[in-house]
């Protein structure tokens, strides 16, 4: 199992997003469509555990909001 972030600035606060690489809205790591520019998303890792995920997410500059996918994540220990 692989897990990926999902940093976003564009609406809303600026936050990331845990995701199983094998969700649907990650792909892993490729995201759900081509309109996710890089002035305003962007996806990080694969990472191999879920605390690497979450360490990452806590150490990029300007988040403001860490969450888990409430689709993937909530049977994921």
């Amino acid at each position: 199992m692989a897990f990926y972030l999902y940093e976003s600035w564009h609406n809303g606060p600026h936050k990331t997003v845990v995701h199983d690489g094998a969700c649907v809205y990650c792909n892993h790591g490729e995201g759900t469509s081509s309109d996710d520019a890089p002035d305003r998303a962007r996806w990080h890792g694969p990472f191999e555990t879920l605390a690497e995920a979450e360490t990452r997410s806590k150490q990029l500059e300007g988040v403001v909001e860490n969450e888990e996918c409430g689709r993937c994540m909530k049977n994921i220990e």
